[in-house]
């Protein structure tokens, strides 16, 4: 059964990305959503009732992953009363010296802040954020789930944030 599974979804590969990136509308993500629904489709093979159901199984998969994606998005995304810009930062953008001292300050500020993430949740960041790799290329590279993936570098966010939150507090420009 894995295997008409398996050869199904090659089949509908094509129709299913297609799907996907219709309604998220990002090539990369489309692709990462793809990857979870061929996962899903590995470990729960035993639950599909015929070989006739496969496809429409894979497109409920696929609906669901999608919306998924969407909760997902709408919790990582930021109350613009949250967003730190490093303009909030430099208060007399009139002198050219102070801001540049105050930028390299935060520069190394941010520098030691993301160091200091725990390594579960810095290596992700990096990939993702610094490296500018998806979260697919990241699994492939650690063997990490992209879900798990996701979920740390939520975490990590929350951290950084959290981080530069107290040093806009303690911060004395």
């Amino acid at each position: 059964m894995n295997e008409i599974i398996t050869q199904k979804f090659k089949d509908e590969k094509r129709k299913l990305l297609s799907y996907i990136n219709s309604r998220v509308g990002d090539p990369d993500e489309s692709e990462d959503i793809l990857q979870e629904v061929f996962e899903s489709a590995v470990l729960n093979f035993n639950t599909i009732k015929s070989i006739e159901a496969v496809t429409s199984w894979l497109f409920s998969v696929a609906r669901n992953k999608i919306s998924d994606f969407f909760r997902r998005k709408k919790r990582e995304s930021l109350d613009p009363r949250d967003v730190l810009e490093l303009e909030d930062l430099i208060e007399d953008k009139d002198s050219d010296i102070e801001n540049s001292i105050k930028i390299e300050i935060f520069t190394e500020k941010l520098s030691e802040i993301i160091s200091s993430m725990p390594e579960k949740l810095y290596s992700v960041f990096v990939y993702h954020e610094l490296e500018l790799l998806t979260f697919r290329e990241i699994s492939e590279i650690t063997g990490t789930p992209v879900n798990t993936l996701i979920s740390r570098k939520r975490e990590a966010v929350v951290f950084l944030r959290e981080k530069l939150k107290s040093f806009k507090e303690d911060i004395c420009f």
